[in-house]
């Protein structure tokens, strides 16, 4: 996740650079993590919650053709459990 977001810094660099200077932060002077919040914030300030979701979505998922690790919410076992979890509270009993 880290990775895209610094990928989607080095894209936007020019507007995302511009509006933290215009708001007096530095951004080479944050730490990893507050820099990437601030990316993430910026990506979807103005974004209606499904394209919030969707990107949320695509930075969490593996890389094409790699296999989800087995604690991420991608891997089969974890999807098939949250898809029974979501089941069981929309149809008690099922």
């Amino acid at each position: 996740m880290t990775v895209r977001l610094c990928a989607t810094a080095l894209t936007e660099w020019a507007f995302i650079d511009g509006y933290a200077v215009s708001r007096g932060i530095d951004l080479e002077k944050l730490r990893l993590d507050k820099f990437t919040n601030f990316v993430w914030w910026m990506s979807t300030r103005n974004a209606e919650q499904a394209d919030v979701q969707k990107m949320r979505s695509k930075l969490w998922m593996p890389p094409k053709g790699e296999a989800p690790a087995p604690q991420s919410p991608w891997a089969a076992d974890n999807e098939t459990a949250a898809f029974k979890a979501l089941k069981a509270s929309v149809a008690p009993g099922s």
